[in-house]
């Protein structure tokens, strides 16, 4: 009887004991699946032959200018974004937050350099050279110190002492935004100032995409000036209030092809204009190089033959679109190649090659990548 006694009493102490530690937890509770999940997103991007394909963001700001993040955030964000190099290129005059921020033009460079190399990420030391039209923004990469007292001096001639003087840095240098309708409002013009850099040797490159602007003259002044192209998202706030990333949005970038994963060999593909614009579903380049680039994306393989018609699956294995239109006589439809996807190829049985052209991929101002595919192979 005593024992049954006690039974009642033990309960009770077990039940305010754990009623007691329930109670402490409930003052606080965590809940990490609220938090974002630092990932990396993984591009499929082909590599062309004896070359490394590497993706890089070349221009964009922090708050060592007109930007609003630190830094290690451009690091974190081309992380995750799966880029593989980038460049901070904080404006060499315009600096509005000196009132409260110390710094200078090495800066924004010192800040995310130990951060870069924690994540594997190239970072490229480069300045903005800030002036009004003409000439305009330049991008300089490949500095060795940004500071140059030249920078802060308005006059015409300074600006040239600038490019003289980062050119004797070692520096690769490319026009910004050439169309920005803030310094180029009714036209997009080659000013004389520009043929003077060139023929000085200063001027390597050229945006044909910035930010949202999609310059189509940009990409014939690179063609016939010999110059390297650029496709740069400019972002001066964060990537995600900037951009839209719902969906499958892949940011802006420059595709540049190296012998090495090493500052040195992008230094010297952009020199060989070894680079692509990569933007809003859309490339931008060469025809050699978005060539090989189609060669090695798109895989095309008989699938049956039937009442005088052959079938054949077209698939993409990379992130890239690639929109199809026929040329042939045998063949004038279209494909619509989303990233990583196959779609359905039917022609006549007799159809022994098929000519098309890749109308999302630019090779001029008025021209696109026409390619062949032999069927009999």
């Amino acid at each position: 009887m005593k024992q049954q006694a006690w039974l009642p009493i033990a309960i009770a102490i077990i039940l305010f004991a754990n009623t007691e530690f329930k109670g402490q937890n409930l003052n606080r509770q965590v809940f990490p699946d609220m938090e974002l999940k630092s990932q990396r997103r993984l591009l499929e991007v082909p590599d062309i032959e004896g070359f490394i394909t590497l993706k890089g963001d070349f221009h964009m700001h922090t708050v060592f200018s007109d930007g609003s993040v630190w830094p290690e955030v451009r690091v974190e964000e081309a992380w995750q974004d799966g880029l593989d190099v980038i460049a901070i290129t904080d404006h060499d005059r315009y600096h509005p937050n000196k009132e409260y921020l110390k710094y200078d033009n090495n800066t924004h460079y010192n800040l995310a350099a130990e951060s870069a190399k924690n994540k594997g990420i190239l970072l490229i030391h480069a300045i903005e050279v800030t002036r009004k039209m003409p000439p305009g923004h330049f991008n300089a990469y490949f500095v060795k110190d940004a500071n140059l007292p030249e920078m802060e001096d308005t006059a015409a001639r300074a600006f040239l002492t600038v490019m003289e003087k980062l050119h004797e840095q070692g520096a690769v240098m490319i026009w910004n935004h050439p169309g920005w309708i803030a310094q180029q409002k009714d036209t997009v013009k080659w000013f004389p100032v520009h043929q003077y850099i060139l023929e000085k040797g200063w001027l390597q490159g050229i945006e044909v995409f910035n930010a949202n602007e999609w310059y189509p003259i940009g990409l014939q002044w690179a063609a016939e000036k010999k110059l390297a192209v650029f496709a740069n998202s400019d972002v001066h706030d964060p990537m995600r209030l900037a951009y839209d990333y719902s969906g499958n949005f892949i940011r802006p970038m420059t595709l540049v092809f190296v012998k090495a994963r090493s500052e040195e060999a992008i230094r010297q593909a952009i020199l060989d204009r070894l680079t692509v614009a990569w933007f809003n579903g859309t490339l931008a380049g060469t025809e050699e190089l978005l060539g090989q680039l189609f060669e090695k994306s798109v895989s095309i393989q008989k699938v049956e033959t039937a009442k005088g018609k052959t079938k054949y699956l077209v698939s993409n294995m990379t992130d890239f679109t690639i929109h199809c239109k026929g040329l042939s006589a045998d063949w004038t439809g279209k494909l619509e190649l989303t990233p990583r996807s196959a779609v359905t190829l039917i022609v006549p049985e007799s159809t022994s090659s098929v000519d098309l052209e890749v109308t999302n991929w630019h090779i001029g101002m008025k021209e696109n990548l026409q390619r062949r595919w032999n069927l009999s192979r």
